[in-house]
């Protein structure tokens, strides 16, 4: 499977494209929108890949920055094309908790994931009868078939592993999540058979956080950092107030020194391999 780019992707390329050609031809964003006949932050908008222009805009700004090769201006025509299409995710939209669309789109877009876990199984390793259980355990007043649909999401993101390239995943998790028992004996013995096995991918690494640590460095709450190919990273935190995103420099390379230390305390990936065929033992 080819690698999969979400319109945002796309929006930001055709925006970072379109910041660039202004800077080019020397133009202020001011100039610019009042050329084509717009605000000026509409043009900001424009290039930082939250508004898409028109067809006729996108010609309008090529003629005022003066671009004469055809193949560039088409690939620009095909960018916003794509910046124009819909994530598979958006028919879901009416059962996604707030700004979980945003999380999808930048996850498509990732070359790689790094994150934290402080009570449950990271989403892309679950299996689908243990998010269920969780899901339906954890939902308070949600219909039952609109929970079935978040399972749905969750099992759809897996597939960013059969892309080529296939999404690098690193996950640490506290033991806890190993440990809660979810859906019951049954399923949690399904879920920790299904760690190993994603465990062995080259592409996915696990390493558990056990208890007897203590306190650390983690436990202020779960995270992620998002890396791209072409954009710069990004954070992503839960909590209990929502989804939130940091992209601020400091924020980021906080977020990097604090996953740095604990994959450094965790136990290894072997170790944990280990960890999880003994607790599979274990589970009767």
């Amino acid at each position: 499977m080819e690698a999969q780019q979400s319109p945002a992707a796309a929006r930001r390329k055709l925006g970072a494209h379109l910041r660039r050609l202004r800077s080019a031809a020397k133009l202020t964003g001011a100039r610019v929108a009042a050329d084509i006949g717009c605000a000026p932050s509409t043009i900001s908008k424009f290039e930082g890949g939250s508004l898409i222009p028109d067809t006729e805009q996108l010609d309008q700004l090529l003629a005022l920055f003066n671009v004469q090769d055809a193949d560039e201006a088409h690939s620009l025509h095909r960018l916003l094309e794509a910046a124009s299409e819909s994530g598979w995710w958006e028919a879901y939209d009416d059962v996604l908790p707030p700004r979980f669309d945003t999380y999808i789109g930048l996850e498509l877009d990732a070359a790689s994931v790094q994150a934290y876990e402080t009570t449950l199984i990271h989403g892309l390793l679950e299996t689908r009868e243990y998010a269920s259980a969780l899901l339906h355990g954890a939902s308070f007043g949600t219909p039952p078939e609109d929970i079935d649909l978040l399972v749905d999401v969750r099992m759809r993101r897996k597939e960013l592993f059969d892309r080529d390239p296939a999404l690098r995943l690193s996950v640490v998790m506290e033991e806890a999540a190993l440990l809660r028992p979810i859906g019951g004996t049954e399923v949690m013995r399904d879920q920790i058979q299904h760690l190993i096995e994603e465990q062995s991918r080259p592409h996915i690494n696990i390493q558990v956080l056990p208890f007897s640590l203590g306190a650390h460095v983690g436990l202020n709450g779960n995270m992620a950092l998002l890396e791209f190919e072409d954009q710069p990273p990004v954070v992503h935190a839960e909590g209990s107030t929502g989804n939130s995103f940091l992209l601020k420099p400091r924020e980021v390379r906080r977020c990097k020194l604090l996953l740095k230390r604990l994959h450094e305390i965790a136990l290894s990936a072997s170790e944990t391999t280990r960890y999880l065929t003994t607790t599979l033992k274990e589970l009767k």
